[in-house]
C-alpha cells in the first residue's frame, strides 16, 4: 500500500519569498496585541507568560519584517523599471 501522508516540507513553504504583505500585517497585529496583553497582565506569572510568547513571536516578526522589506524593494524596482521603459524614446 502506498503511503499517502504528506511531510511537513511538502505541506508548508518556509521560504521568505512566500511571505506576503498580508502575512506581515497579520504578524505585526498579533504581536501588538500580545504586547497589550503583557502590559495588562494582572500578576507576574502572566506578565512572564506573555514575555515568553513575545520572545518566540519576535523570531517570526524579524523574519517577516525582513521579507517584507525585500518584497517592497522588489516591487519598487519593478515599478521603476516599468516607468523607465515608458520614458525611453521609441525608435
Amino acid at each position: 500500500m502506498a503511503d499517502t501522508t504528506t511531510t511537513t516540507q511538502e505541506k508548508y513553504v518556509f521560504s521568505p519569498n512566500a511571505i506576503t504583505a498580508q502575512d506581515y500585517q497579520t504578524i505585526k497585529a498579533e504581536r501588538e496585541e500580545m504586547v497589550k496583553k503583557q502590559l495588562q497582565a494582572g500578576n507576574e506569572f502572566m506578565y512572564q507568560h506573555y514575555a515568553r510568547l513575545l520572545r518566540q513571536m519576535d523570531i517570526s516578526y524579524d523574519k517577516v519584517t525582513r521579507a517584507n522589506i525585500r518584497l517592497e524593494t522588489r516591487t519598487g524596482r519593478e515599478e521603476a523599471k516599468k516607468k523607465r521603459d515608458t520614458l525611453k524614446p521609441k525608435h
